[in-house]
This record gives structure tokens, C-alpha cells and sequence, in this order.
């Protein structure tokens, strides 16, 4: 019988209802580290029948820790899509599809089980009834969660017929009673409790904090988890240990992971701890005060960001001196809103007064720096290729996209940490990251030109026929360290499909802030609009916040400029605001409103005018809305301005240059030893 070459499609899901279902950070990045591990094992199981993976070129790094082969450093994040297709297999006598499905769901139930032996037999395994009901919804919940598709191709370039089989859909899980989850909505948590009673579910969840190891920084007092969320909260305690053959014959292994990474807290406050260290350096007064904020820390909470500690923190940390395990200090020690929220710490009285102690001595530290509190906002970054999937479906392109893509998704990791970020995901043309405020844009920004030169790279050996026409949009969301995980990433991805690639036409970046009451501002340019009126720092937007930081240090004006300018635009009528031939007559009433905001004008070295222009000229230019436009194939044709004016980008230059102000002592003082 003649062997027949034929295309395997496969995709995991749901991606979004898994990874965006997050309490902490830690729950962002473990959701998708298991569907990249997961997806990696369809890849071996693929590879095990004779498959040669095309799309995505899988990670070797990855695949070797996976099979039990990785020497040193085993990967940390994930960084395989959950969506593949495998070239080459001799279908009619030896592939079956089947197996690859039964050997990624032995994989997951393989590792639940051993989730299940190191933390729930232990605690449960003398109370028989309440092991019963348990088990039952971890079963319920486990082993029918994951909705797993595929099919057969005999030609490469029919690209559309996994979304058709999707398109069948028959996945439905079981109905979920009881008191719910606090991480994954609609299912049922662990205790079984049919009806709401806080007495029965503290004690069930009490039991297992004190049972598992670490179970204080895991499980927090209140939290009640189903069995989804328990495994991505505590897979990462016993992975290194994980061991199993699938049915397929294929061994695997797990690796060592962090348990911990930067939350929320830290990240924003990075900026402000960094240059906290910096001043202790120059001040032996900021010194003292920091060691003591040292010694109170210590009673009342923990290093447990150490493993994953935010560059520049780092950094300051080695240049400085300090304990290094100091770099990774609970985040929540730096607000003073955080402090005196009882619900973070123990009813303990004893705890009580330590973290009224901390706040104190928080206090203390800020006033012998002469720094603003630290900043509560940090930046989600979303990213996201353009128009590739379209692409796929040329065979003559399909290696080159591969390529392309294996080369960013290697080279994304230093990048994002280099910027004060913590990566969360990095995968074909998705990359998912967490970032200090000031940080977000220049992120972006290098991930944006990083993404063309791989594909640059990979034109260079095609014709000009078959080259490959791509780009790297963004989504920032500068959100409060209190804002929903789960809403903030959702937001997220809306933020980068209708602005940023459908209102502003791809290949662009969209901000929108959310304060604790709400929207504040939502904002849009195309990258080479950014990038071609710069000046300074290599993105228009830098450069604006940058001008208006130097001289808000010197003396404040940003606010009432601001507001004032917005009161004068609300009293304006709309046909003003985009009537092109009335801009000039625009640009001299925002003068007026910053002449008399209070900023100094009085240097000897330029004239008031020059100054005036410096300002806003830039800020006109980055609140006049451009759309990208392209021609049929997608390749950029030109930028169309919209003449108006967008106050929400006046709204973004005020937020981030407050928000951005924290610099060390410039003073020459006794330097600390």
C-alpha cells in the first residue's frame, strides 16, 4: 500500500477561560506555563509517531525538560502556542490522531493525580467522607475540562478546516454545584459546601493550609479554591518531582520552577524601591531608615519574590550591597494602603501591631528620602502579530513564518527582563508580560522592532513576490495594583483587536488606564507615527512624558495645565476641534492655558517662545489621531491624520508623568559604606 503525506491540525482550549482566570500574577503565569507544557506534549506524543512538527518550530529547549534531557536552566515560561500542525506522517499505516489526544490528557490527569497524592491524601486520608466528596468534584472538574480538536489535511495549504471543526462544537462540562471558586468562575470549590457557611468552609480550608507545605503563601485566609485552580496554585511545588510514561510510550518528566513571582504590588513599586536603594547609598540617614524598615519586615512577611526579582530592583540591590534576598520583599510592605488593610494579615493581634509597625516604618523611610509614595499602577502588555495567519496558508512562506517566529519567541525573554518586566508568556507571535509604569511604552517598543527585524531576516532569502508582510501591534493596559487580574487581561485583548489593529490599522499601540473608579482614558497611534516624530527618546510619547517630567521636578504645572486644557477643549465647540485650518488657533489657546499653569519660563539661555514650543508642539502632535493605511496585500501605504483633537492623550501625559516622578538624591552626601 502506497504511504499517503497528510497535514495534522491540533488546538488546546479554552486559552483565555484558563489563563485569565487569575487571583495573583503567579496565576497569570501558571496558566499559561501548563498550556504551553500541555501543548508540548502533543508535540512529543506527534513526534513519537514519526511527525515532523512545521508550525511552530518547537522549542528544543522546552521538549528537552519536558522528556528529561535539559542539563541546566530549564525553561521558566511558556513558549509553545497551543495551536500546531505536524508535516510528513505516513497517516495509512502508522498515525493515529487519537493518540496524541489520549496521551496530552493522561499527561494532565497524570499530573493532577500527583497534585491530589502530595497535598490532598495527606490531609484528607482520615476523614473518608469528606476525601469522597472531594475527590468526586476534582475528577468532575479535571478530567472533562480541557476541549481538545483536530483533523486530517492531505493538502498543505487548507488552512481553514480546524476553525470549521471547531465550529461542531459537542465539548459541555458538567454542571457545577455549590459554594464557587475564587479564581475560576462557575466551579464548585473543594469543600463540597452545597450552601454558603463560613464557619464549615474556614475550617475545611484552615485544614489545608496547615497540611501543605508553604499552604500561608498559597492559600491566603478566605480563599477557597475548586480543583482547577488548587493545580495551578500548587503544581509548581511538586512539578520538579512529576515523573510519568505516557500511553504512547513517551517518558516525561517535570523541572524545578519559581514558586514565587513579582506580584502586582512589587512591580509597581519598583521604580520607587530601586531609587529608595540608590538614595540609601548617598544618605546615611535613608540608610538607617532602611535597615530598620529591613528588621520590621522580617517579622511580618516574607522574601518570596526573590526567584524572580524585577531587573532594576536587582540591580540597585547588587550595586548597593544589600541582602540579596532583599530584592524579592513582599510587594504589599511599600503601600501604605496595602498595610492597613486588615484582610491581608492574620486576625493575630501579635500581627496586627507588626503591620502597623511596618507602616511606621514605611513612613519613616519615605520621609528621609524626600520621595512621593509609591506608585499603586503597573502595566499588563499585550502583543500580537499581524496578519500571518492569512500567510499560513502558502506553502512557499510557511518555513520562513516558522523561522521568523522561533527566532522572536527566543529572543523575547531578555528583552522584557532587561525592561523591568516579568514575562508571563511568549509564544509564536503572542508575548503576555507584566511591567513597571515608566518601563510599558519603551517595552513595547523594542518588541515591535525585534518582531520586524526577525521577519527582515527571513525576506531576505525569499522573493519579492513571496515576501512575508507582518507586524507587531500592542495593548498596554496602566491599571491599579487592586483591578481584577481576570478583568484587566480581558480588557486586554479587546484593547488589542478594535483599537490598536481594527480602529487605528494594526502595527500600532493602544493605552487605556483604569483608576479604581473606572476608565480613565483610552488612547491610539500607529508605531511609525510615534517612531517618525521623535526626538529624544525613540517613540513620541516618551518624549512628551520626558520634557514634562524634567520640568515638573522643578517646579509642578503638569496638573493644573492639564486640567485647565481639558475644561477649555469641553467649552470648544466639536467643528473647532476638527476643522484642519483651526489647529494653529488651537496650538495658541493651549499655550495660553500653560503660560499660566506655572511653569518657568525664566531661563536666561531661551527665549519663552522657544520653550512654549518644545512643550507643545510634541504634545499637539501626539493628541492628533492617525490611522494606518494599507494596500490589498497589506503593505503600509501612508498615515491618514484625523484632524481632531484627542484630549485623553493630555489625560495619558499627566498620568504618566505623575506616576513616573522618582528619582535619587542628585546631592554630593556622605556616601553609605
Amino acid at each position: 500500500m502506497n504511504e499517503l503525506k497528510a497535514y495534522f491540525h491540533l488546538t488546546l482550549g479554552p486559552v483565555q477561560g484558563f489563563v485569565a482566570q487569575a487571583r495573583r500574577t503567579r496565576d497569570f503565569w501558571a496558566g499559561s506555563f501548563l498550556l504551553s507544557w500541555l501543548s508540548s506534549v502533543a508535540m512529543a506524543s506527534a513526534q513519537k509517531q514519526g511527525g515532523v512538527i512545521n508550525f511552530p518550530i518547537p522549542d528544543d529547549h522546552f521538549m528537552a525538560a519536558l522528556k528529561g534531557e535539559a542539563k541546566n536552566n530549564p525553561p521558566q515560561q511558556g513558549s509553545v502556542p497551543n495551536r500546531f500542525k505536524t508535516l510528513e506522517v505516513q497517516v495509512d499505516q502508522h498515525f493515529d490522531p487519537q493518540r496524541v489526544v489520549t496521551d496530552m490528557q493522561a499527561a494532565w490527569r497524570a499530573l493532577c493525580e500527583h497534585i491530589w497524592q502530595r497535598d490532598m491524601v495527606p490531609t484528607l486520608g482520615s476523614d473518608s467522607k469528606q476525601e469522597q466528596i472531594t475527590k468526586q468534584i476534582w475528577h468532575r472538574q479535571l478530567h472533562h475540562y480541557w476541549e481538545i480538536n483536530w483533523c486530517l489535511a492531505d493538502e498543505a495549504h487548507v488552512s481553514n478546516m480546524l476553525d470549521r471543526r471547531k465550529n461542531w462544537r459537542s465539548h459541555t462540562l458538567p454542571p457545577e454545584p455549590g459554594v464557587k471558586c475564587m479564581m475560576m468562575e462557575g466551579f464548585q470549590e473543594l469543600s463540597g459546601l452545597e450552601y454558603p457557611d463560613q464557619k464549615k468552609l474556614d475550617n475545611f480550608w484552615q485544614r489545608i493550609r496547615r497540611s501543605v507545605k508553604s499552604g500561608t503563601s498559597d492559600l491566603r485566609p478566605g480563599e477557597c479554591l475548586s480543583a482547577l485552580g488548587f493545580v495551578k496554585r500548587r503544581f509548581v511545588r511538586h512539578f520538579k518531582d512529576f515523573q510519568g510514561t505516557l500511553p504512547s510510550g513517551q517518558a516525561i518528566s517535570g523541572w524545578p520552577l519559581p514558586a514565587q513571582v513579582p506580584s502586582v504590588a512589587h512591580i509597581a513599586a519598583a521604580p520607587w524601591y530601586a531609587a529608595v536603594l540608590e538614595n540609601a547609598q548617598l544618605d546615611k540617614d535613608v540608610d538607617q531608615a532602611l535597615n530598620r524598615f529591613y528588621d520590621v519586615a522580617e517579622q511580618l512577611v516574607d522574601f518570596s519574590e526573590t526567584a524572580n526579582p524585577i531587573q532594576r530592583v536587582d540591580s540597585a540591590i547588587k550595586r548597593t550591597g544589600y541582602h540579596k534576598e532583599w530584592a524579592g520583599l513582599d510587594g504589599n510592605v511599600f503601600h501604605v494602603s496595602q498595610l492597613e488593610n486588615s484582610k491581608l494579615f492574620d486576625d493575630d493581634p501579635g500581627t496586627q501591631r507588626k503591620a502597623k509597625s511596618m507602616l511606621s516604618a514605611l513612613n519613616e523611610l519615605r520621609q528621609s528620602t524626600g520621595l512621593p509614595e509609591a506608585s499603586s499602577f503597573y502595566a499588563v502588555l499585550i502583543m500580537d502579530g499581524d496578519s500571518l495567519g492569512s500567510q499560513m496558508s502558502d506553502p512557499d512562506k510557511q518555513e520562513a513564518i516558522s523561522k521568523g517566529l522561533n527566532n522572536f519567541t527566543t529572543g523575547v525573554p531578555s528583552i522584557v527582563q532587561d525592561q523591568d518586566g516579568f514575562l508571563v508568556y511568549a509564544g509564536g507571535d503572542d508575548v503576555l508580560a507584566l511591567v513597571c509604569l515608566d518601563k510599558a511604552v519603551e517595552l513595547a517598543l523594542q518588541l515591535r522592532n525585534f518582531y520586524a527585524e526577525c521577519f527582515a531576516q527571513q525576506n531576505k532569502n525569499l522573493s519579492t513576490d513571496k515576501q512575508i508582510t507582518t507586524s507587531l501591534s500592542g495593548a498596554i493596559e496602566f491599571c491599579h495594583m487592586k483591578t481584577p487580574l481576570t478583568f484587566v487581561l480581558g480588557d486586554s485583548h479587546s484593547l488589542l483587536d478594535d483599537i490598536a489593529k481594527d480602529r487605528t490599522g494594526r502595527d500600532a499601540l493602544a493605552v487605556r488606564v483604569w483608576k479604581p473608579g473606572g476608565l480613565h482614558l483610552e488612547w491610539s497611534q500607529p508605531w511609525q507615527y510615534l517612531i517618525d516624530q521623535a526626538q529624544q527618546t525613540g517613540n513620541l510619547l516618551s518624549d512628551v512624558v520626558k520634557m514634562f517630567s524634567e520640568r515638573e521636578q522643578n517646579s509642578p504645572f503638569t496638573n493644573k495645565f492639564i486640567f485647565k486644557a481639558e475644561e477649555m477643549l469641553q467649552r470648544l465647540p466639536q467643528q473647532l476641534l476638527k476643522a484642519e485650518q483651526d489647529e494653529e488657533l488651537l496650538a495658541k489657546m493651549l499655550q495660553a492655558e500653560l503660560v499660566h499653569s506655572g511653569l518657568d519660563l525664566n531661563q536666561n539661555s531661551r527665549n519663552k517662545q522657544q520653550i512654549l514650543d518644545e512643550l507643545l508642539q510634541p504634545l499637539i502632535a501626539l493628541a492628533t489621531p492617525h490611522v494606518r493605511k494599507t494596500d490589498d496585500q497589506g503593505r503600509f501605504k501612508e498615515l491618514k491624520p484625523q484632524h481632531r483633537f484627542d484630549a485623553d492623550a493630555l489625560k495619558l501625559v499627566r498620568f504618566l508623568t505623575q506616576e513616573s516622578i522618582c528619582q535619587p538624591m542628585q546631592e554630593n552626601k556622605e556616601v553609605h559604606a
